[in-house]
């Protein structure tokens, strides 16, 4: 009996010393991990003012009780910035898209195109701050805003910065700039199109890192 439980006991402490071992980032297929930086969280505005091209202005959609920032003309543009995530695994890539909307009483087909920019740059600690004017390794395509109705969410395409670009140790500064706004099918400027338009935020999705070694290899689940 006891050489049984010292077997037993042995085999116990191997098979937890291989569980141990398999439990790491390059083992688990994580889901993608997303943050969402709504229009008010936006850093870059003083007293519901953009400090930026064109000072987009944080205004209620309608009447719905939420607020965006409105993009008045092409050039407008936002800042924002934040510490780079501690869980982001950086040997990934690292992507950004926009959510807008437009607002109320803008007639629209289905068919007009808006094309949104986003820059960023990074600093280290004790350095100083850099403007964000990077472009993303794929920069975003254009939207074309398929809702046929205002007030409607919608997301653009995904652009993304490559991996082993930037650092933990980096702070990340981000610029929001509306592009254009066109009539998809004729291509031609759309200026109601867009003084209507509202940012409503933007969203970063990225590959999770939550163990001390052995980064993933691939990229998380993005699904």
């Amino acid at each position: 009996m006891k050489r049984f439980l010292l077997i037993l006991m042995i085999f116990s402490l191997a098979l937890a010393s291989i569980s141990f071992a398999l439990i790491r980032d390059n083992n688990v297929e994580w889901r993608s991990g997303r943050i969402f930086i709504s229009a008010p969280e936006f850093a870059g505005y003083v007293a519901q003012n953009g400090v930026d091209d064109g000072a987009p202005v944080l205004a209620e959609i309608g009447s719905l009780g939420i607020v965006g920032l409105t993009m008045a003309a092409t050039g407008d543009s936002v800042s924002t910035y934040f510490p780079v995530p501690r869980d982001i695994d950086i040997e990934e890539r690292i992507y950004f898209r926009i959510h807008y909307t437009l607002s109320t009483n803008e007639a629209t087909t289905g068919t007009e195109e808006a094309t949104w920019i986003v820059t960023y740059d990074i600093t280290a600690e004790n350095a100083q701050f850099a403007a964000a004017s990077t472009v993303l390794s794929t920069a975003i395509a254009a939207d074309v805003y398929t809702a046929t109705t205002w007030e409607a969410w919608t997301k653009t395409p995904w652009g993304y910065i490559d991996g082993l670009t930037i650092t933990e140790a980096q702070f990340l500064a981000v610029n929001v700039e509306f592009g254009d706004a066109q009539y998809g099918l004729y291509g031609t400027f759309d200026t109601d199109f867009a003084g209507s338009l509202y940012l409503l935020g933007l969203e970063l999705e990225y590959t999770p890192r939550r163990c001390a070694v052995l980064p993933h290899g691939f990229e998380a689940n993005r699904e």
